[in-house]
């Protein structure tokens, strides 16, 4: 009996230690994982009901998990623009940059608001040949929560919903990476990133009132090692050649789909594979440019943590 005990104790041991190890699927044990585990994440049903076809203009549902992140900095004379994805019923991934202009000031959650469901700007609801899409919804802040102090710092935050959001054909939480899937190496592979919604950083004019669709090559931070000084293992590159920054971009998500370098081992589903941080343009012979993107991953065990329920959370408690 006394060797049995000693036996179980160690199993449970080790599953233990192995929740915090997502090499060893061990977060799908975290006290927080059913949050981000929601069955329809990263499908597209809106979407592949109406879809004609590859384009590289996006079409409605084509990134259910898409957010206008409006934000009003303290003593700014207007609203400036990110982009983030629903990757729970109460929880958006942004960049932490989005946050920069309040220095070492709070941030108030009164000073932004969310909007689900966007793709053209001069229109809602959005509407094809097809039908409409629902009418965009806003969601008003409960907390925003950065993952260091440094609003400045290139790297990710959470932004907590006060009400729950409300999923369908058109607006959802994308996938995020876990268990096998991180033994996936995306590097020289192309990752979707969505783009558009922004102004031009140049001159300001609005160039894209719909989002758009861009493959861009993922890069590892450590075959670009000037690029970027931090820790390298949280950030990957994405080159873009000959892409013109717009302002607003800053929190897009670049999602991956494994389903395309495997024989079906995935289902056809998008996952989170980054949050772009920051354009930077490389003068050189082919005039590359490139963006700094945080590798999603890296930061999960820390995002499930900032996920405990609290009294707004009676879904979940």
């Amino acid at each position: 009996m006394e060797i049995l005990t000693y036996i179980i104790v160690v199993m449970t041991i080790s599953l233990v230690k192995g929740a915090f190890d997502p090499h060893r699927n061990g977060l799908v044990w975290h006290r927080n994982w059913k949050k981000i585990d929601v069955p329809d994440c990263g499908y597209k049903p809106g979407y592949h009901k109406h879809s004609s076809g590859y384009s590289k203009q996006a079409r409605p549902g084509q990134f259910p998990w898409l957010v206008q992140i409006f934000i009003h900095d303290p003593g700014a004379p207007k609203n400036h623009q990110c982009m983030g994805a629903i990757i729970s019923w109460r929880f958006i991934l942004t960049a932490q940059q989005c946050f920069q202009g309040y220095g070492s000031e709070p941030i108030s959650p009164n000073s932004l608001y969310v909007k689900v469901g966007e793709w053209d700007l001069s229109t809602d609801p959005d509407c094809m040949d097809w039908g409409c899409a629902p009418p965009t919804k806003i969601y008003q802040v409960e907390k925003v929560i950065l993952y260091n102090d440094t609003t400045a710092a290139q790297h990710i935050a959470l932004i907590k919903t006060k009400r729950f959001m409300f999923f369908n054909d058109f607006v959802g939480p994308i996938c995020m990476e876990h268990g096998d899937m991180l033994q996936v190496d995306f590097t020289g592979k192309n990752g979707n990133w969505v783009t558009g919604w922004g102004k031009n950083a140049q001159d300001f004019t609005q160039n894209n009132r719909t989002t758009a669709l861009t493959n861009l090559k993922i890069i590892s931070a450590y075959d670009k090692p000037k690029l970027f000084n931090g820790d390298k293992e949280s950030v990957f590159i994405l080159e873009t050649p000959g892409y013109s920054h717009h302002i607003g971009e800053t929190g897009g998500p670049v999602s991956v789909n494994p389903a395309r370098l495997s024989d079906g081992d995935y289902d056809d589903r998008e996952y989170l594979h980054g949050i772009k941080t920051s354009t930077l343009a490389i003068t050189n012979e082919d005039d590359s440019k490139f963006s700094i993107c945080n590798y999603v991953p890296y930061y999960l065990e820390w995002i499930l943590e900032q996920m405990d329920p609290d009294r707004t959370d009676l879904f979940f408690s």
